[in-house]
């Protein structure tokens, strides 16, 4: 008795059979070593009286730890937070735990009964699904990430282990899928990856933008000259415009790519996008087909925003390209503009990389042929291009995509075959709500008077520019290197009135010759210049830096920003260092 958990209760039992002698009585007994015996009885007749009682135990710890198992297992595998599906040799459902039903969208009982690749989404080709039963029937764990199919039609990303089950035998007698659910998972390294790509895309642009660009200057500039030139004939002048074109195609390609891969130059100035869409609009009627229909659509009250011009000015003009060569036989195109408050929610379900804010919206939308998803999923991809061979580079959407990187914006695509596209453009907004006057392209003011210092290393370039300069009637002086102007500088810093730096040189950049000069004379203007740039160019600007010519350059463009940046002062003794 000592041995019984419940010895006393034990003991009440069997006085209760006895004073009831016709009962029959079944219950467990439980030891304090766990053991667990099943207990019977019923009375022992001979004829029609009751002459004993019969007992009868049996060990029953085995059954009772294995029921305790399955219970604990069949917990578990309902309340954990992975999927687990179990199918037949034939792939049919038989179970699903509440994890499944919460993924998927179906309960147990649409599920049960089904085939396991009717869940799956229908991008895996038949050889997929052979090479998965192949590893399965020869009795081994396939794991790997599959996309399926929820019931409202999403798809979801989720990684799997299918594993046989087998009898006791060694038989296969059915299969168990454990799956877990890594949408976001599988977001965030797509996003990884795209950064990555996107820096590897950076690098290499910028590596090769600012030579190239420098090279594309001489080009493009010497060829102007040309064209300038009036003792040039008509078929040498023509010559120089073809020159002057394909340089400035080249130009555009190096510009894009940068764009794209974030590395482009992006000044921060106030935009007013109404007026950026109306001169998109004007060159887009140079060369629009006939039947295509433009129209605006101007519904925001403060169409402001902080960025880079050009930039913007580059992202919808080339979505608007695309959008007329998506017309062929005519159609509409629509600008609109809006001010809209997204919050978190509408982000996220619009998978927009933003965060609760104001925004301007620009949208392009046109009547063309549409896309479909294969095409949406690489329009950005640098290169990729629907078009024929020559006709595009590949670069324009990419380059917008990463216009709006550069301005921590964000893009969202509508589209279907036949059925046009719209494009919609998110821009954080600025408080500010005046607009800066855009410095006047009226007629340059050239002063044979006012003394420069050119300091470029690429000897193409500087010749370029001094050839310009003293065309214009500037008397110039140019050094090849930052240590070698910051030298001549120091000793003859009365005689200049402004200084052009390239800004990236070896052993002393443009920004870096600038802050040394602005010691020697804090009332120094300069001016910078280079075929690529990063936050060093804005760290220059807010340093004192007069403004920013992007190579490769024309000789108008050259001389306005010359002439905005001499006249941002008064006089010459403005720009000179004041005597002690």
């Amino acid at each position: 008795m000592d041995q019984l958990k419940a010895p006393q209760r034990f003991l009440e039992r069997v006085k209760q059979l006895y004073l009831n002698p016709d009962s029959q009585f079944y219950d467990t007994i439980e030891f304090k070593d766990g053991r667990v015996f099943e207990r019977y009885s019923q009375p022992q007749r001979v004829g029609d009286e009751i002459v004993g009682r019969v007992w009868s135990f049996r060990d029953l710890t085995e059954r009772k730890r294995v029921e305790m198992e399955l219970a604990r297992l069949a917990t578990a595998t309902e309340q954990a937070a992975e999927a687990i599906v179990i199918a037949d040799l034939d792939g049919r459902i038989e179970y699903v735990n509440p994890a499944f039903e919460r993924i998927s969208g179906y309960r147990r009982n649409e599920a049960v009964g089904k085939k396991w690749d009717e869940l799956i989404s229908d991008e895996y080709h038949e050889s997929f699904f052979q090479e998965l039963w192949r590893v399965l029937k020869e009795g081994r764990v396939w794991t790997g990430r599959l996309r399926n199919r929820r019931k409202d039609g999403s798809v979801y990303e989720e990684e799997c282990s299918i594993s046989p089950i087998r009898d006791q035998n060694g038989v296969i007698v059915s299969y168990v899928a454990v799956k877990r659910d890594v949408t976001q998972e599988a977001e965030l390294e797509n996003r990884l990856r795209e950064s990555q790509k996107l820096e590897a895309v950076g690098l290499l642009a910028a590596g090769i933008a600012h030579d190239f660009n420098n090279l594309l200057a001489g080009i493009k500039g010497f060829a102007e000259l040309v064209t300038l030139d009036e003792e040039a004939g008509p078929k040498v002048s023509a010559y120089a415009e073809e020159i002057l074109k394909a340089a400035g195609r080249a130009a555009d390609l190096t510009g894009q790519l940068l764009a794209f891969a974030g590395k482009g130059r992006l000044l921060s100035i106030l935009v007013d996008v109404n007026e950026v869409i109306d001169e998109v609009i004007a060159i887009l009627e140079h060369s629009i087909v006939r039947g295509i229909e433009i129209k605006t659509d101007f519904r925001a009250e403060r169409p402001f925003i902080s960025g880079d011009p050009s930039q913007i000015q580059s992202a919808i003009l080339n979505l608007a390209i695309n959008a007329r060569d998506a017309m062929p036989e005519g159609g509409r195109l629509t600008f609109q503009t809006e001010n809209v408050h997204l919050d978190e929610t509408y982000c996220q379900l619009h998978s927009l990389d933003l965060g609760a804010g104001d925004y301007l919206v620009i949208s392009l939308a046109d009547t063309g042929i549409g896309m479909d998803e294969a095409v949406m999923a690489h329009i950005f991809d640098p290169f990729f291009t629907t078009k024929a061979q020559g006709q595009g580079t590949g670069l324009g959407l990419a380059g917008g995509y990463g216009c709006l990187r550069n301005h921590h914006g964000s893009i969202e695509v509508n589209s279907q075959l036949g059925s046009g596209s719209t494009f919609r453009l998110f821009f954080p907004v600025t408080a500010e709500e005046t607009k800066q006057a855009a410095p006047s392209e009226g007629r340059l003011k050239l002063t044979s008077e006012e003394r420069l210092l050119l300091v470029e290393d690429e000897e193409v370039v500087r010749n370029l520019a001094v050839k310009i300069l003293t065309n214009a009637g500037y008397r110039v002086t140019a050094c090849a290197n930052g240590p070698e102007a910051l030298a001549l500088y120091r000793d003859r810093v009365a005689e200049f009135d402004l200084i052009l730096l390239d800004m990236m040189m070896p052993n002393m950049s443009g920004k870096d010759v600038f802050a040394a000069m602005k010691q020697i004379n804090p009332q120094v203007c300069a001016l910078l210049m280079s075929g690529y740039s990063d936050s060093n160019l804005q760290e220059a600007l807010d340093q004192g830096v007069k403004g920013f010519i992007p190579k490769p350059f024309r000789s108008k463009q050259l001389l306005q920003k010359i002439r905005e940046a001499l006249d941002t002062t008064t006089s010459p003794v403005e720009r000179r260092p004041q005597s002690q």
